[in-house]
């Protein structure tokens, strides 16, 4: 079972017929309530990734001259409200991904948030090697969702 499938079983949408009655059905409702775990995930999954980048990362900048253990300690700490945002994004995303799809999702969003952090905060200039990087993630991100774009149904081992 597919994606749309799934989803249109979990909120009672019967199938449409043909493309006049999916384009009637997509702006009525369809898209918005499709849409919204995929959108919400996206969004919890890119403020925990900020939390967690200035957990894993922060500390090198700002907290460079204190002990390691109160480095580790702030870090831990902010690592909580990382986990606080990451363990919903995760659970709403489950209800239209595959783990995956989430596992995917938030590397390609971690990257996304570590080049500019990496920039910005901690005064290192991209390379070339940060942007290939990322472009490799987001053709994995690309194929790990390719058929569900497609619906196409997944492959069973």
């Amino acid at each position: 079972m597919d994606l749309a499938e799934k989803w249109r079983r979990q909120n009672n949408v019967e199938d449409t017929v043909g493309f006049a009655d999916s384009v009637s059905f997509i702006f009525s409702n369809g898209l918005e309530s499709a849409m919204q775990p995929t959108l919400t995930t996206i969004a919890l999954l890119t403020v925990s990734n900020i939390f967690m980048t200035i957990a894993w990362y922060g500390h090198l900048q700002g907290l460079r001259h204190k002990p390691w253990l109160v480095a580790a300690l702030v870090s831990w700490g902010i690592a909580l409200f990382e986990y606080l945002i990451q363990v919903p994004a995760n659970r709403i995303g489950h209800q239209v991904m595959n783990v995956g799809q989430l596992k995917i999702l938030q590397e390609v969003i971690s990257l996304t948030v570590f080049v500019p952090f990496a920039w910005l905060y901690l005064k290192e200039k991209p390379s070339w090697d940060y942007l290939w990087g990322l472009f490799v993630c987001w053709g994995r991100h690309f194929l790990c969702f390719a058929a569900v774009w497609a619906e196409a149904e997944p492959l069973t081992g």
